[in-house]
């Protein structure tokens, strides 16, 4: 009798929870005041955050707290199938030991005007263990209360059992579209598997340059070869290239930096970085410039310290001189440095003083890894093509996810990963 109440008051912790991230977007910041939000490899700041079950390093959360108070928060982590609704799988079946861990590592910021606090914690570890692969959630909330939770953030795990052969080229498929789209064709070798029905039981996934608002939906195979699926030409593995990603430089606030117009504090020792107008792109040339995709890398040059706790937090503001011939639509700053969300945070306002676009954004000190770009939208679509142009030339990363719903089973493993540079092949 004990073991079926604890089961029931295990399910109902879980239709909580279910009911908490069924109502929040997934990578999502709910509480304004936390900020640098990052989930990565321990060892590799830039990377992404994936979990190989069989070289199981850890990941590393970090966020920081405006402000100088410590609070008490606790992770906890969420299965989903590859279309990241939550599975029909009890934590106790794909976790080992704790299902929380609480955020016990913390700094106060030093020798900074915005004061936060920086939180981080590793995750497996001895006492918390994931056993399946998959789509997961973490959570964080406050003083153990799953009804406070302040954001959400994505990763997977990884058990490969599935090798795959990939090549991007120009979209020739679409002949007007032939220069501005790239095309992924690829091969999986899904011999390891037992597949009886592979349009039932394999689900195949393509992503940009690591962004889960950038996934196809399930692709089907051209071509059907006992243990070989063969996608060909498929329209739907085509993807709008963008062009490079913009890149700015606030790593020291002594002095101006690249895409930094000024530097300066208000009354409020608060510090702001006037940004050099930025332009419309789209009809111009193709220019190669490295960039991160998108991504970010926190760096201080100021001060020979900690970066975690070091870094100053700058508001950075961004102009850009676009003509909205519709006026249709509105105007997004993009990137990671935004946790790639349209929010009333990032959307540009039009001045007319200036005839431009603004937006301000509160950053950490970084390299000049921060990526962004701009983005119209109209009508829940989404283009970069309208002011930064596209081009098929342009560096891309992509990932393709194959996740395997193995019959007699109730939840969908993830069983091939692979990271293909559209020029790096």
């Amino acid at each position: 009798m004990k073991f079926f109440n604890c089961i029931l008051f295990l399910c109902f912790i879980q239709i909580s929870i279910y009911a908490q991230l069924n109502n929040t977007n997934y990578d999502s910041i709910i509480q304004p005041n936390i900020k640098t939000v990052l989930l990565h490899d321990k060892n590799w700041e830039s990377s992404e955050a994936i979990l190989d079950l069989a070289q199981p390093t850890p990941l590393l959360l970090s966020f920081d707290e405006l402000g100088n108070q410590k609070k008490n928060y606790t992770i906890s982590f969420q299965h989903c199938d590859a279309y990241w609704q939550p599975s029909n799988l009890l934590a106790t079946e794909y976790i080992s030991g704790y299902l929380e861990l609480n955020i016990n590592e913390y700094t106060f910021s030093e020798n900074t005007t915005q004061s936060y606090v920086h939180y981080q914690v590793e995750f497996p570890q001895d006492n918390l263990m994931f056993t399946k692969s998959g789509n997961y959630v973490a959570y964080v909330y406050l003083n153990g209360d799953k009804n406070q939770i302040i954001f959400t953030k994505r990763f997977v795990v990884l058990n490969s059992k599935v090798s795959i052969s990939t090549s991007v080229r120009e979209a020739i498929k679409q002949i007007e579209q032939s220069n501005s789209k790239q095309q992924l064709d690829f091969e999986l070798n899904i011999q390891a598997l037992h597949v009886i029905n592979s349009n039932q039981e394999i689900i195949t996934l393509i992503q940009q340059n690591h962004r889960w608002d950038k996934t196809t939906n399930n692709l089907e195979p051209t071509f059907i070869n006992q243990n070989k699926l063969t996608f060909l030409q498929n329209e739907e593995a085509s993807f709008e290239s963008g062009n490079e990603f913009r890149l700015l430089d606030v790593q020291s606030l002594l002095s101006t930096n690249r895409g930094v117009f000024k530097n300066y504090s208000d009354s409020l020792f608060q510090k702001h970085a006037l940004l050099e107008t930025d332009r419309q792109r789209r009809g111009g040339s193709y220019v190669l410039t490295p960039d991160l995709n998108g991504g970010l890398h926190i760096h201080n040059r100021d001060f020979n310290l900690n970066k975690k706790n070091s870094s100053d937090y700058v508001w950075a503001h961004f102009s850009l001189k676009f003509r909205n011939v519709d006026s249709l639509g509105s105007i997004y700053l993009m990137g990671k440095l935004g946790n790639w969300q349209k929010t009333a945070l990032n959307k540009m306002r039009f001045n007319t003083k200036c005839n431009c676009y603004e937006v301000k954004l509160l950053l950490k000190q970084g390299l000049y890894f921060y990526n962004y770009e701009y983005v119209k939208h109209t009508d829940k679509k989404s283009s970069v093509y309208a002011i930064e142009g596209s081009f098929w030339e342009t560096e891309n990363d992509y990932t393709i996810l194959v996740y395997y719903r193995e019959r007699g089973t109730r939840y969908d493993q993830l069983v091939g990963l692979k990271n293909i540079n559209s020029i790096k092949q």
